[in-house]
């Protein structure tokens, strides 16, 4: 690919970016509070149903922290994940009627579709992340770079799996509601409102085998306790987000050359 295409793909993605960010999230006011009261609001009941019902006020290796806080910081991160993904799996077919008029590189309505999301959530769980600090908690804040890149792994592992159920969704219709029963169950397995420490022993294994748990509790540790990741850890999570992006990247294209006829 010559340096005049790239050009003009990078500009293509840019526009789709902010058309996105503008008509789906900041032309109308409800789209904007979808952005930023709907995880809160999440919150608000998990932290109800765990702190007030449940009694659970401490967790194994964040006891100084509270149960609220250690909630939060991975919460959004998972938002940010399981939303941009509903997004990106309808990047396809909610853009059939462009597909149709304009020749274009079809995996940039995905990569815009996840992008405009991502951007979006963390501008708000920067917001969280304040509220947290002036609320008491401290956030280990020198951390933040580092944060940033484990949310770029994530980003990467986002788009990814967009790639793959969006090129799916066109011949499967029904995708997008077997996505959302997918995502549930894979929110209540991955340690966002417990620790892995909680898991019985025979199972633990399996959990870590789960990309998203390494991430979230990566985030979660440098913000909350200051401590780096291992080096190790990054890398499989690097390596592993990349190859999975080859790998949707190839099915996409494999895929993308019947769009129209099924679209």
């Amino acid at each position: 690919m010559s340096r005049g295409q790239l050009q003009v793909q990078y500009t293509l993605f840019q526009n789709l970016l902010n058309r996105q960010i503008r008509e789906q999230y900041l032309s109308s006011l409800g789209g904007l509070l979808w952005v930023l009261l709907l995880p809160m609001m999440l919150l608000a009941v998990y932290s109800f149903v765990f702190v007030e019902i449940l009694k659970v006020k401490e967790l194994p290796g964040f006891d100084a922290t509270g149960f609220i806080p250690y909630l939060a910081v991975a919460f959004w991160p998972w938002f940010m994940f399981s939303d941009s993904l509903s997004k990106g799996c309808q990047s396809i077919t909610s853009n059939r009627e462009l597909i149709g008029k304009i020749a274009l590189p079809r995996h940039i309505l995905v990569f815009s579709d996840v992008s405009a999301s991502f951007v979006l959530h963390l501008a708000g769980y920067l917001v969280i992340l304040l509220l947290l600090q002036i609320s008491g908690t401290t956030i280990h804040w020198v951390m933040l770079p580092v944060v940033l890149c484990l949310l770029l792994i994530l980003f990467v592992f986002t788009a990814a799996l967009a790639l793959f159920v969006s090129a799916t969704q066109v011949f499967i219709r029904d995708l997008a509601h077997m996505l959302t029963a997918l995502l549930m169950l894979l929110f209540f397995t991955t340690p966002i409102l417990y620790t892995l420490e909680q898991i019985p022993d025979q199972y633990r294994q399996w959990f870590e085998l789960n990309p998203l748990h390494h991430v979230m509790t990566a985030i979660r540790e440098c913000l909350l306790t200051g401590q780096w990741p291992q080096l190790s850890t990054m890398l499989i999570m690097t390596a592993t987000a990349v190859l999975l992006l080859v790998a949707g990247w190839w099915y996409f294209n494999r895929l993308s050359t019947r769009f129209e006829d099924f679209l």
